[in-house]
């Protein structure tokens, strides 16, 4: 892994997993160490420990997928018979366990903060497919709470997806391999090995079935017999209109936070990029009609200056690898997802460049309600009109206004955007600066207005 040099003086470590999705065959495995006696050597570059793969099988517990888990989400809100067109609210960065269910039941649990990363960012309403290849986090809670998570971490189980390593969930203390089913914001800290994700990305790829992951393909006793080899084991997991909708909007990933990522040569693909808690763990997991590569990029290491950050691992940001400058933060795009196109490149040569059908037309198709024009009501009458249609409502801070002091001067989003059902809608309060002809310009500050309430600032 030129890109990632064993033994980098920056302690950055990287594997990779390359499966066959039509036969679950591990087609490679990959990571910038050489096999030592011990466990994690910070800067010799030598390990026994495989981060490809589980704990149970030589590996360790697993890393934070981050928004390389909104394909699974993404799965199931198209699965219970949602679009990509659906509009959905982007604003909110705190909500109430309240509004989430699991198992048919409403949560009970305190509000939880979140927020977007700089690689996904958001405002206002967004179709499902812009949250998707845009990887907006709070787009993606609000689309968390309108599925059912044991339907979801179910959905997710089909394709193999579970835990690295046993551990206890938000859920009890007791230690599980399954994934929690409880609300947890984009990036998710559940710590899955690149094997796995490669494995499940797989289904997508071949439209809807699942192959379980297979190391060996033929074993020989002392004697040159052929022994007994467990051989493929695939299965229908998701429908196949649901991984054809999942892969139209990774598709266009490559036009949102993998702009960046070199496809050339490759034919068509669909991948996703993720990022961990302050850039701890970064990840691209895409994959061909053919094959499906999870790519991983951290220091592996635990510190405990960085104990406050889930895992205790050091932040990637300012770093230099293979004489390359990375300023900043480090994104699942910036180094994980280049190395997955050089390996899928690889892993490519002499297959058919064959893409996927698009999905059905209902799956493409946007659903919602308009917002109504409330602007000049007064905030109870806004209020109930907005309810009446059954949206939830936010009073916002006071604005500049048109309308007068105390009336509803706009909202977000917006009078005759189409969102979905049950999405927030913010009030804003006019100041009555406006009204009656009689506001004030700026132009860089010092402008004034025409009577009109317009000035010819910029």
């Amino acid at each position: 892994m030129a890109k990632v040099p064993q033994g980098n003086s920056e302690s950055v470590a990287a594997a990779a997993t390359t499966v066959d999705v039509s036969t679950g065959r591990i087609v490679s495995m990959a990571q910038n160490t050489n096999q030592g006696t011990g466990g994690v050597s910070k800067k010799s570059g030598v390990t026994l420990l495989n981060y490809n793969v589980d704990k149970a099988y030589g590996g360790v517990n697993g890393f934070a997928t981050g928004s390389t888990f909104k394909a699974y989400t993404l799965a199931q809100y198209l699965k219970d018979g949602n679009s990509l067109g659906d509009m959905v609210d982007a604003t909110q960065n705190h909500r109430p366990f309240s509004d989430f269910t699991a198992c048919g039941q409403r949560l009970n649990g305190p509000v939880y903060d979140f927020n977007n990363s700089a690689d996904g960012e958001g405002k206002g309403s967004k179709s499902v497919l812009q949250a998707t290849t845009a990887s907006i986090n709070t787009a993606f809670v609000e689309i968390e709470s309108k599925v059912d998570l044991c339907d979801l971490t179910n959905t997710a189980a089909s394709i193999g997806v579970h835990l690295a390593s046993p551990l206890p969930t938000c859920e009890s203390q007791s230690s599980f391999t399954h994934l929690p089913r409880c609300p947890v914001p984009d990036p998710r800290p559940n710590p899955i090995a690149p094997m796995t994700m490669a494995s499940a990305y797989g289904a997508f790829a071949n439209d809807g079935k699942w192959c379980a992951p297979i190391a060996v393909l033929k074993i020989t006793d002392s004697k040159g017999k052929t022994l007994k080899v467990p051989g493929s084991s695939c299965k229908q997991a998701v429908s196949t209109d649901v991984a054809h909708g999942v892969t139209y909007a990774l598709e266009r990933v490559f036009n949102g936070t993998a702009s960046n990522v070199n496809t050339g040569g490759l034919g068509p693909v669909a991948g996703k990029t993720g990022t961990g808690d302050e850039s701890t763990n970064t990840w691209f997991v895409g994959y061909t009609h053919h094959v499906s590569t999870a790519v991983w990029v951290a220091d592996p290491n635990i510190y405990k200056k960085y104990r406050s950050i889930a895992g205790g691992q050091r932040p990637l940001s300012s770093i230099t690898l293979a004489g390359n400058y990375y300023s900043g933060s480090v994104f699942g795009a910036t180094i994980a997802g280049p190395l997955w196109a050089n390996i899928t490149r690889a892993a490519s040569k002499g297959l058919s460049q064959q893409g996927w059908p698009d999905p059905p037309g209902n799956m493409l198709q946007g659903s919602g309600l308009s917002v109504p024009d409330v602007a000049g009501q007064s905030i109870p009458g806004a209020i109930g009109a907005l309810q009446g249609q059954g949206f939830k409502t936010a009073v916002g801070g006071t604005v500049a206004g048109s309308h007068p002091a105390g009336t509803v001067e706009n909202t977000s989003p917006g009078a005759g955007s189409t969102v979905a059902g049950g999405s927030m809608i913010t009030i804003y309060i006019s100041d009555g600066s406006q009204a009656n002809g009689n506001g004030n310009g700026n132009g860089n500050g010092n402008g004034n207005g025409n009577g009109n309430g317009h000035g010819n600032g910029h």
